[in-house]
């Protein structure tokens, strides 16, 4: 929506057709926050991974409680740490205003290789555990409700 509020230059159908899909999705949350994945699929089955990934980005924008959470555990790593991280975000040509959220969903759903490179290590044991324990606690409880709208 705000992208298409400032107005884009060369206008398509299918801003035409995402913009339809914000306002089905705002009627159906009643205006509350929404999140939509799209992804694509190999034998029309999308891998287990990449859903569980998207998931987790929702999880992270819609739940304010579980952000608030994960941005504080990620606060109380050291900073050489949290900088190593972004950083490796950074390589992977991650924006830096999206890294934190990059961050814990691959450390929470599979890190693809991405912080092999950290020094740190056994500072990312110490963050993966405290991550992957919120989101182990969450989650389930995410996607129950997930479900509950799809209903």
């Amino acid at each position: 929506k705000s992208v298409h509020d400032l107005g884009i230059p060369d206008p398509n159908h299918y801003d035409a057709f995402m913009l339809g899909l914000y306002g089905m999705m705002m009627a159906e949350t009643g205006g509350k926050k929404a999140y939509l994945i799209g992804t694509s699929n190999v034998d029309g089955e999308v891998d287990d991974f990449t859903l569980k990934h998207e998931l987790t980005h929702a999880m992270f924008y819609i739940d304010d409680d579980y952000k608030r959470a994960v941005l504080k555990t990620i606060e109380r790593a050291p900073n050489e740490l949290q900088h190593a991280l972004i950083d490796a975000m950074k390589e992977q040509n991650y924006p830096e205003k999206t890294a934190l959220d990059e961050i814990n969903a691959y450390i929470t759903t599979g890190e693809a290789g991405f912080f092999d490179c950290i020094k740190d290590q056994e500072g990312l044991d110490a963050l993966r555990s405290s991550l992957r324990a919120l989101h182990r606690d969450k989650f389930p409880k995410f996607i129950e409700s997930v479900e509950d709208v799809d209903s």
